[in-house]
């Protein structure tokens, strides 16, 4: 009995064994697929946005800038406020 069925695991070892290596090649494929996705990606977020590193003098400026309008402000109130 046994000997009439190695035959047929034979068989479907191949089956199998074709169909690992199928799915093996369309892994590799959708891999690099994704691969070459995501590197689009960043380029793209690249063009579009800065980094910490870039923003700082800008953010340093911007605070600044801030700061003094804030403090003119509070400068007219309190001058306001002696005055009267």
């Amino acid at each position: 009995m046994l000997m009439t069925s190695l035959p047929f695991i034979k068989d479907e070892l191949k089956d199998i064994k074709s169909n690992l290596e199928t799915l093996e090649n369309k892994f590799d494929e959708r891999l690099e697929i994704i691969s070459v996705n995501i590197s689009a990606t960043y380029g793209e977020f690249q063009k579009k946005y800065v980094r910490k590193e870039e923003f700082a003098p800008i953010k340093a400026v911007v605070y600044g800038m801030a700061g003094m309008i804030l403090a003119g402000f509070l400068s007219g109130v309190l001058v306001l406020v002696l005055k009267s």
